[in-house]
């Protein structure tokens, strides 16, 4: 799992609320990333475990 809290700039100059895509480009062997949770500060992001 690993959380991303948007810096405080980022936050002020765009509307969080309305809504936002993330997108996930992993480098590396894994088992599926999904958004777990997405807030107006940041987005979480977790592995699939089978």
């Amino acid at each position: 799992m690993a959380r991303f809290e948007f810096e405080s700039m980022f936050a002020q100059n765009v509307n969080l609320e309305v809504g936002y895509r993330v997108f996930l480009t992993p480098n590396a062997d894994y088992e599926g990333l999904y958004v777990a949770e997405k807030t107006a500060t940041g987005f979480q992001v977790r592995e699939l475990c089978q």
